[in-house]
């Protein structure tokens, strides 16, 4: 079961206007005019406005293969958010950002678990889902790694959550699938076993957010390949 943690994030800072804006520019018709397009906001929660929040994310995510289509529940993870008062906020639009998980993590173009929806950016893929009655979100993501050499890869915790644009907290990306090719397969156990012998640690081998490569993390491979819930990798990925 993955492990999570209960944070508080600071609120955004939403508008700073620059000091050469002439005095004229004071009013709010002028600083709607010349401000820039903010992110969407979640709406407020019973108990005020949800920022800072008091939210629980994983401390990190596995990146997970199909069978039959569906996403692997092996892969699945949830983010709460709450706003001041605790309660769950509806209706929140939660990201998850691996625009530093460079260069091994890869996300899948067709996202096929129920309210998960990508896109791939230039210099970012961003996964999102959204908040229900309880203020959860919850996310299978497809995708893996390319582990084209031992030790060399994203770090711990590339990825990066947000709610409503304000961030959360990071977390480590781990992925059972390390060739993006035939789903968890020898060639994947071979890949970990690669990471694991050598100094130079790589979140993509790291299922439970240890911050080291062992024999936990390889149970865990085999158990996710015995299971049969990663039998495909995606067609597709974002970079």
């Amino acid at each position: 079961m993955t492990t999570s943690r209960s944070i508080r994030a600071r609120p955004a800072r939403l508008f700073s206007g620059p000091s050469s804006i002439s005095a004229a520019c004071a009013s709010l018709v002028c600083l709607c005019f010349f401000a820039a397009p903010a992110r969407a906001q979640c709406p407020p929660g019973p108990g005020g406005d949800p920022g800072p929040p008091n939210s629980t994310i994983p401390c990190g995510i596995v990146l997970v293969g199909t069978t039959a289509g569906v996403a692997d529940p092996r892969g699945e993870f949830y983010v709460v958010h709450r706003d001041l008062a605790n309660n769950p906020v509806v209706g929140c639009e939660i990201e998850v950002h691996f625009g530093t998980c460079a260069p091994d993590i890869r996300i899948a173009e067709n996202q096929t678990f129920p309210g998960v929806t990508v896109e791939c950016l230039t210099n970012d893929t961003i996964v999102r889902a959204t908040t229900d009655v309880n203020g959860i979100a919850h996310f299978r993501i497809i995708g893996g790694a390319q582990a084209s050499a031992p030790g060399v890869g994203a770090g711990y915790e590339c990825g990066q959550i947000y709610a409503g644009g304000v961030f959360l907290g990071r977390v480590n990306v781990g992925a059972f699938d390390l060739n993006v090719a035939g789903g968890i397969n020898p060639v994947d156990i071979s890949l970990w076993l690669a990471d694991a012998f050598q100094p130079n640690f790589v979140g993509r081998s790291d299922y439970n957010c240890t911050q080291t490569i062992n024999p936990a993390d390889l149970a865990m491979l085999f158990g996710a390949s015995f299971a049969g819930g990663s039998t495909q990798s995606a067609t597709s990925y974002c970079h």
